[in-house]
């Protein structure tokens, strides 16, 4: 992946990236001093076996930090994106050749207004265009009709390649098993290996009897050499395991003081073994944090992570995970551990996702609130306390149970729980006014939008990334337009008409898209067609 502007003057290119360019570098300062100042060897001062000098940001000035990072610019301009005339990307991607990579995806989203980077995009395909011919003598390649027809679509690449394992996370399982294309190919492959978060019960629900072959939750954290733990699914069980340790590693299930809890009592889960790393680049404080001396090991040096991560033995050896240490909270003198809470609702039929946090709306008045993602319909509040004073006591019951459409998220994906709105003004949400679809066109966009972004209701006027969608669902939307309507759609047409009402009114004006008859025959194999020639476009 790399940062991508072409262009016909270099000069003018480097202005014009330079304040984005720096803004995004500034945001990881730390790095970026150490992709600054990380000379050859043979160029450090003190030669090659010294360590280039730790340096403490906050005692930057402002201007040693813009000083940092206009050398960290110039450097990254030069060596490291796809910016420039043709001329000049053509070497860079010369040298990502010869280095063995054999495709690039051009990240055009870094700060540049949107007019600009869309005016820039014949430049990047005429570049794509050049780089791919094929040299004369190799022309039995076809690099005509076969590239143009060429899927990259899930489907067809597991079709063509026969393809047999596949690991992803659950967010992204979730978005493969609500796709009909994508569903079907599932069927096909003969392992799907998940990890990287929480395995929710609603998505082993869904794969039971999609998936063709074994579904294994995978767990384990980065500093633990990636998977520690793993659960073959099996149905549709009430609650997933992380399983048992694999070979040559060993879970502990500790309390405050290091002592092993017995079945059923949560606790620090802790990983020794060989996959533990020997800790944090340059980070001595934290490395002696997160990594003690292992107890209960005769090896020399033997050492425990710390992953921060709550869990408890279940009778038959599998290990359940309850989610975070730092979710723990204290209330009314009960400590409470909120992974358990989240763990007991996550249980119950109708709830896609769920979140519980400890609120103070009102000085003094604390309270336990639940965040509810129903799987259809509506879930009533006096069934789900009900069923959770059944293995919960009284003080772990939520007061408030607030249902919502979608969980604000992070970056990297993950359920942001400081974005979660209070209850009061999801009420105020739902009673502000609501523009509802006016004609065929706007009903029938709006009937996609919610089947891509589980949503009973969505407003004309409301923003289709405001409410949860990214890229791989605007995608999804694509394709299920291009089915439903008789207007021609490009993907494009999404990002710049974000709701409902703005893109029917584009498309009924002809606008970019004149209005055409919808094909009946041969409807598949011409939209295969056409995203593979979209895809094709689209590569660096």
């Amino acid at each position: 992946m790399l940062h991508t502007f072409v262009g016909e003057d270099n000069d003018a290119i480097r202005e014009l990236v330079r304040a984005p360019m720096k803004d995004y570098l500034g945001a990881a300062m730390k790095l970026v001093i150490g992709f600054a100042w990380s000379f050859p060897a043979f160029d450090r001062p003190g030669g090659p076996d010294s360590k280039p000098e730790d340096v403490d940001l906050a005692s930057l000035t402002e201007e040693e930090a813009d000083t940092i990072l206009e050398f960290a610019f110039e450097r990254y301009y030069e060596t490291s994106g796809l910016f420039g005339t043709p001329e000049i990307c053509t070497e860079m991607v010369d040298r990502v050749k010869a280095a063995g990579v054999s495709e690039i995806c051009s990240l055009i989203d870094y700060g540049l207004p949107t007019d600009i980077v869309l005016k820039s995009l014949p430049a990047l395909n005429d570049l794509r265009e050049q780089v791919n011919l094929v040299p004369e003598g190799l022309q039995s390649f076809e690099v005509g009709s076969a590239t143009e027809t060429k899927s990259y679509a899930l489907e067809d690449q597991v079709a063509e390649h026969a393809i047999t394992h596949l690991q992803c996370t659950p967010s992204h399982a979730k978005m493969l098993v609500t796709n009909p294309d994508t569903k079907g190919s599932l069927g096909d492959i003969a392992h799907m290996m998940i990890g990287g978060e929480a395995f929710p019960v609603s998505l082993a629900a869904e794969l039971d009897g999609v998936a063709g072959g074994s579904v294994t939750n995978m767990y384990g954290p980065t500093e633990t050499t990636i998977w520690s733990s793993t659960e073959a699914i099996v149905g549709s069980p009430d609650v997933v395991s992380i399983g048992r340790p694999i070979a040559n590693t060993q879970l502990y299930i500790l309390d405050a003081g290091c002592e092993p809890l017995p079945i059923g009592v949560p606790g620090e889960l802790l990983i020794g073994g060989e996959g533990v790393v020997r800790g944090y680049l340059e980070r001595p404080d934290l490395t002696d944090e997160r990594f003690i001396p292992d107890p209960f090991s005769k090896r020399p040096g033997a050492r425990l992570y710390r992953t921060g991560d709550l869990a408890r033995w279940n009778d038959d050896g599998t290990i359940d995970f309850l989610g975070r240490m730092d979710h723990q909270v204290k209330l009314r003198g009960y400590r409470i551990e909120l992974g358990e809470i989240e763990t007991r609702l996550g249980q119950q039929p109708g709830i896609r996702e769920c979140v519980v946090v400890a609120r103070e709306d009102t000085p003094g008045d604390t309270r336990l609130v639940a965040y509810l993602v129903p799987a259809a319909g509506s879930v009533e509040d006096d069934s789900l306390r009900t069923a959770l004073r059944e293995n919960l006591p009284d003080f772990m019951v939520p007061s408030l149970f607030v249902e919502l459409d979608r969980f604000p998220m992070t970056p990297n994906g993950k359920i942001d729980r400081k974005a979660l709105p209070a209850p009061d003004q999801v009420r105020g949400r739902a009673e502000a006014e609501f523009k509802a679809p006016e004609n065929e066109l706007e009903q029938l966009i709006s009937d996609v939008w919610k089947a891509v972004l589980y949503l009973e209701s969505v407003g004309t006027n409301e923003n289709f990334f405001d409410l949860g969608g990214h890229s791989l669902l605007v995608v999804q939307a694509h394709r299920k337009l291009r089915e439903v309507c008789e207007h021609k759609i490009s993907l494009t047409d999404l990002y710049r008409f974000p709701t409902i009402a703005g893109l029917a009114d584009f498309l009924g004006t002809g606008g970019d898209a004149a209005v055409q008859a919808k094909q009946s025959q041969d409807r598949g194999a011409k939209r295969r067609a056409a995203m593979g020639r979209r895809r094709n476009r689209g590569r660096g």
